[in-house]
């Protein structure tokens, strides 16, 4: 019989408008006792000395030393080629221009091309297409 009773308890009005009803009063207690909601959770808290930190910033000054290294390295090894076509097609539609290389190159070998003093808009440069 209480738990029917308490099922179908009704919720008190209280003075100042508040509503008491037991769920909401059992609710309440849990989110107090809750210690993630209190932020009681035990957490580790570290020792900042001065030989750790030095040992921390050693070990990551000397990783990105390694891997800026490695990007120099791989940057010095790429080969460039430059050619000025602007005098070759001057007043013609279209043209094509010969680009001698001197070097030996691997593969993969990437294509590109440098536009300058070109200030076309874009919106009107996307929507402008032929196929």
């Amino acid at each position: 019989q209480s738990a029917l009773h308490r099922s179908t308890a009704r919720p008190r009005t209280m003075r100042d408008g508040e509503v008491d009803d037991p769920g909401k009063a059992r609710l309440k207690q849990r989110l107090k006792e809750n210690t993630f909601i209190q932020q009681r959770l035990p957490a580790w808290r570290p020792l900042i000395r001065p030989r750790c930190i030095i040992s921390v910033f050693t070990t990551f000054g000397v990783a990105f030393l390694i891997i800026g290294g490695l990007i120099i390295s791989a940057s010095r090894r790429v080969k460039t080629t430059d050619k000025r076509y602007d005098d070759i097609c001057r007043g013609m539609r279209s043209c094509s221009v010969e680009i001698d290389i001197h070097q030996d190159m691997e593969a993969p070998i990437y294509f590109y091309y440098k536009l300058v003093n070109f200030y076309q808009n874009h919106r009107s440069y996307v929507q402008d297409f032929d196929i």
